[in-house]
């Protein structure tokens, strides 16, 4: 559909809520009214996870300094994508399931009943909405158990049959509303497939963040004392014999094995049970009470977060952290080839160009009317290993170039 070389390719688009989205943003207000609307998200995302953390009764300053760390650790994931969608969901699902396990069940069990509205509107937004679907089973199952074993576990006499019995329910309709998008189950089996392709292996988002050459950036090593830290929430987990956090930590963990991608899963999840567990061990001490509650470690969170807010605004933030993030609105001129393409436009050139992959979406953005090589949509190994040939100069690219009848190339 828009690339010559992949045309008469299958390709579904399972994150057309996204698109549709972001098309009437777009409309409305241009791309600066998309640089806004993700800028919210992530500010909803922050809000959220703070109550979250206020619900368990986190000391402020710690949940403060914990949320500093989030976000420099999810900082290469703060682009206006569907991913952000996913963020969104898995905040309020999680607020959701610890106002009902650490709260009152009783009182907070009206909640669970938005939880297949969310996963209806996730589903047809982000595949993200699998790692929901585990988050939800494994909350259930720990409540289950929790339930048939109340004899073990301290704070549980709100936990009743009837209790159990809707909270099943309620995680059976979200597992069927999973299906309710334009293709059903074929949606899953297609994202499967896409996957596990071989060119994936080539992609730095795709890869897992235990690959050599990854040891040292921030990101990466941020994740990593994350994931260390997680050891903190399964002491915590056997002290308070939670088993709900223990087995999430333990899933989460295995999830982000993967790919650098699905590392963000498990910060967003896992920071809110990190400081949890930090603030339970911190706050034993009283000394180390009166440095967490006193008016000078207030005051001097507040000046910190003031610096960070401006820091953060200039752009000088990024500066320091040696990250290439310009302030502002509009197109980055110097990262998008934004001449280029203006000289495109106004020579009239048209053809069926070769470009490099990265440029793939914003030609098609700026020239709708003509097909672009390559994206990173509706791609398979056979078109991705075709492009690397061209690419690289290797043996046989003219017959590749001369096959496509390319008319002329931008890199």
């Amino acid at each position: 559909m828009f690339g010559h070389a992949t045309y008469g390719s299958e390709w579904i688009p399972f994150e057309w809520g996204w698109d549709l989205l972001t098309y009437l943003i777009f409309s409305v207000s241009g791309i600066e009214g998309i640089q806004i609307f993700r800028s919210l998200i992530f500010s909803l995302i922050f809000l959220i996870i703070y109550l979250t953390l206020k619900k368990l009764k986190v000391n402020s300053i710690l949940s403060i300094s914990m949320l500093i760390l989030l976000l420099i650790s999810i900082i290469d994931r703060l682009t206006p994508r569907p991913h952000i969608i996913t963020y969104l969901f898995l905040s309020i699902l999680l607020y959701i399931l610890v106002c009902n396990r650490y709260s009152d069940r009783e009182k907070n069990m009206k909640l669970l009943y938005f939880l297949p509205i969310i996963f209806l509107l996730w589903c047809n937004f982000h595949m993200g909405v699998l790692v929901g679907g585990l988050l939800l089973f494994l909350f259930t199952l720990s409540e289950t158990l929790t339930f048939k074993n109340k004899k073990l576990y301290k704070g549980t006499s709100d936990i009743n049959y009837r209790y159990i019995r809707r909270l099943w329910i309620v995680s059976a309709i979200c597992f069927f509303t999973l299906f309710l998008n334009p293709h059903g189950y074929y949606t899953y089996i297609y994202t499967y497939n896409h996957s596990n392709l071989k060119l994936l292996s080539t992609i730095t988002e795709w890869k897992s963040p235990f690959s050599s050459g990854f040891e040292f950036t921030l990101t990466i090593t941020l994740y990593k004392i994350l994931l260390l830290a997680g050891i903190v929430v399964l002491i915590h987990s056997f002290i308070k014999k939670d088993i709900f956090t223990g087995i999430l930590f333990i899933a989460l963990a295995l999830h982000s094995f993967r790919a650098v991608r699905f590392m963000t899963d498990y910060e967003i999840i896992m920071i809110v049970f990190i400081t949890s567990s930090l603030n339970y061990f911190l706050l034993k001490k009283q000394h180390l009470i009166n440095l967490f509650t006193g008016k000078t470690a207030k005051a001097l969170t507040t000046v910190i977060l003031l610096i960070f807010i401006i820091l953060l605004s200039t752009g000088k933030f990024y500066e320091i952290l040696g990250y290439y993030r310009p302030m502002g609105f509009g197109i980055d001129k110097n990262f998008f080839p934004y001449d280029m393409i203006e000289f495109i436009k106004a020579n009239n050139i048209r053809g069926k160009p070769y470009h490099h992959m990265a440029i793939g979406g914003y030609l098609i953005w700026n020239i709708p009317d003509e097909k672009n090589y390559i994206d990173s949509r509706n791609l398979n190994d056979e078109i991705y290993n075709e492009y690397l040939t061209v690419f690289y100069m290797k043996s046989g690219f003219e017959v590749i170039m001369n096959k496509r009848e390319i008319d002329y190339v931008l890199y």
